[in-house]
């Protein structure tokens, strides 16, 4: 468990200002929080939002993750920042999980994947999207485009109830 936070605030909002310094405010549709890594290991996220908000006023917010830390309140509450998260899921059994995400945590499983996407959607104010990677390799050991994987896929994505896939 990570003790600081990956990128500071202060980091963070010094970049935030000199990306506004050099672009027109009202040409930007949304601004989108992602990076190399997974954001929600980020301690400050919610902090990071909140202030990232106050510079950007109106404009929309959106997080891309991988939504494997959803299962813990305080990064829920840190996704309540945002008007759109966009959640990964590529897979509805663990035969699927582990061969396509191949967790860090190797004892998540899918349906608390699940169960926790579907706990933020009655969380958060914002729309809830999942980002959906189909994948299909030569050889037929991984894939989630047909057969099982795919039912089960598109089970997991009915029982989420998303805003958009």
């Amino acid at each position: 468990m990570l003790k600081e936070p990956l990128v500071g605030l202060d980091k963070v909002l010094s970049d935030l200002d000199d990306a506004l310094e050099r672009i027109d405010l009202r040409t930007i549709d949304i601004v989108t929080f992602s990076g190399t890594g997974e954001p929600t290991l980020n301690l400050s996220l919610g902090e990071i939002a909140e202030q990232v908000k106050a510079k950007i006023g109106t404009l929309p917010m959106a997080i891309l993750t991988n939504s494997s830390l959803f299962y813990r309140a305080d990064v829920r509450r840190s996704l309540s920042k945002f008007d759109v998260v966009v959640a990964k899921l590529d897979a509805g059994d663990d035969e699927a999980f582990r061969l396509i995400n191949r967790p860090a945590d190797r004892d998540l499983r899918i349906s608390t994947l699940i169960e926790s996407i579907k706990r933020l959607k009655g969380e958060v104010k914002g729309s809830l999207a999942l980002e959906v990677m189909l994948l299909h390799l030569e050889n037929g050991k991984v894939t989630n485009i047909k057969g099982r994987h795919l039912k089960r896929l598109i089970d997991a994505i009915i029982e989420v109830q998303p805003d958009i896939v």
